[in-house]
């Protein structure tokens, strides 16, 4: 993002950025089947009340996958 201290630019500066590493779905529901293990891992997002159920966005729960393990999500702080 740009920042916003040099005159003339617009835009929304970050403080940091979160990267996380979801496990697959074998992971998710068979082996070790984490939905099972920390419910509310996944959970829904918002979506239209009209859109295919079958296609809605997910959110992943970062406090839970940081329980999985510590290194499935990362915090970088920008400059």
């Amino acid at each position: 993002m740009l920042n916003l201290e040099q005159e003339g630019l617009n835009g929304q500066p970050l403080s940091c950025i979160t990267l996380a590493a979801i496990p697959s779905g074998i992971l998710l529901e068979r082996n070790p089947g984490y939905l099972k293990k920390y419910p509310g891992l996944i959970y829904p997002g918002k979506d239209a009340k009209g859109k295919n159920p079958l296609k809605g966005r997910v959110r992943v729960s970062f406090a839970l996958l940081r329980k999985i393990a510590d290194w499935r999500v990362i915090t970088m702080k920008i400059k």
